[in-house]
């Protein structure tokens, strides 16, 4: 509990100095620096809980003009039963945006530490995630979002990569003062996600922005996620700083 307090704590001066002035999230016209932390009841990815605790997430990325952008981010369990740390990159373009992940989720609370820069393809604790977003109409609010994993942990069986892929369909009701998305994540067969063609994501999330004075504000979530696959239902709560 120590950890997770102390670094919730250095992680929200760090924010606070970038609000302040300390450090310019603009750095100039061709390229913008974002940096936020949340906290989270329970993190869950694509309908799978990870960790049974509430957990600290810090995140960073940088956008550059011409559509490209790397970000980094992080997910630490207060009990420590989950641990991981993600880079990405990606280029938008027209409606497309593809994005290449390395995610690094090292062995739950109990097990050896592992080795970060272990790429062995056996005993890694990495997974490689290739992903297409598309939103195709101006006035509707639909996204789609399709997500194969192409080589690591997670995704390979007697030696052999299955590719799990992911497909998500995503409806945004946007108002004044709140977002609201409704989705639905389907798998086409045997995989990370499931043994078979199955529905293994769906449920709805709403984010609010409060201001609390003049120049500052923050966000908070609600999710409520269910997993018909694996009869599992999940209600998480976050709240962020900028």
């Amino acid at each position: 509990m120590r950890y997770f307090i102390g670094l919730v704590a250095i992680s929200l001066l760090f924010i606070n100095n970038l609000n302040a002035g300390g450090l310019s999230t603009e750095s100039d016209s061709t390229r913008n620096i974002d940096m936020d932390v949340s906290i989270v009841s329970q993190h869950v990815w694509r309908g799978t809980a990870q960790g049974q605790a509430p957990a600290v997430k810090p995140d960073i990325s940088v956008d550059f003009s011409d559509g490209f952008s790397i970000s980094g981010g992080a997910v630490y369990s207060v009990d420590r039963s989950y641990d991981e740390m993600d880079l990405s990159m990606s280029y938008q373009f027209n409606d497309f945006e593809i994005s290449f992940s390395d995610y690094y989720a090292p062995a739950a609370k109990g097990y050896k530490a592992k080795n970060l820069f272990n790429y062995d393809e056996q005993t890694t604790d990495h997974f490689l995630d290739l992903a297409l977003a598309y939103k195709p109409f101006n006035q509707i609010p639909f996204n789609f979002t399709m997500a194969t994993g192409l080589w690591g942990n997670r995704f390979n069986t007697y030696n052999k990569n299955r590719y799990s892929t992911y497909f998500e369909t995503t409806y945004q009701v946007e108002q004044a003062d709140y977002l609201l998305d409704i989705f639905v994540g389907v798998t086409p067969g045997e995989g990370f996600y499931n043994e078979e063609f199955s529905v293994v994501n769906m449920g709805m999330a709403f984010h609010k922005m409060f201001e609390y004075s003049q120049n500052r504000s923050f966000p908070v979530s609600a999710s409520i996620v269910g997993n018909p696959a694996h009869k599992q239902l999940h209600v998480s709560f976050a709240l962020s700083f900028i």
